[in-house]
């Protein structure tokens, strides 16, 4: 009895440990997420200041 007991309190502590992995990986999941729509507008800015973004509009027209 004292050792299905034992591995009652075994499975519970795994199981804990599972949850618990499972949470840090959804929160890494997260923190990877990046949001890249400032870093696009500002390389388009940059490309439209310097007149380089027309050129490359014309080039991709021509190419369809």
């Amino acid at each position: 009895m004292n050792t299905l007991n034992h591995r009652i309190l075994q499975c519970h502590r795994e199981c804990t440990e599972e949850k618990q992995k499972l949470e840090r990986y959804a929160m890494d999941v997260h923190r990877r997420t990046h949001d890249y729509d400032d870093l696009i507008q500002t390389f388009l800015s940059m490309l439209s200041d310097q007149g380089l973004l027309d050129d490359l509009l014309v080039q991709l027209i021509q190419q369809q």
